[in-house]
């Protein structure tokens, strides 16, 4: 096994119970975006995001203004100019 699949390995192991804590506080927003009643739920769920991605050091993390629902938008450009990119598109109603 590499290094690098170890240190995934450990730290997921380390960090298992924090990130199963921070699933659990996502799913208990009501954020059912085709309900216009949880139009706050999605609005206070998308900033939660954003708050998450800073605090997990992300160079750049926003909700981004539309005219429905936010989009949560981040960058981490810290792997190396030799890296590909990754693009990751999720729901978070």
């Amino acid at each position: 096994m590499t290094d690098s699949i170890q240190n995934t390995i450990d730290y997921l192991q380390e960090t298992q119970d924090r990130m199963m804590e921070d699933y659990k506080e996502l799913l208990r927003f009501p954020s059912i975006s085709a309900d216009p009643a949880h139009a706050d739920d999605v609005h206070a769920c998308a900033a939660w995001i954003v708050g998450q991605l800073d605090a997990m050091g992300f160079d750049k993390c926003e909700a981004i203004a539309t005219e429905g629902y936010p989009v949560v938008y981040g960058e981490w450009l810290k792997a190396g100019a030799d890296k590909p990119t990754v693009l990751v598109y999720a729901h978070y109603d």
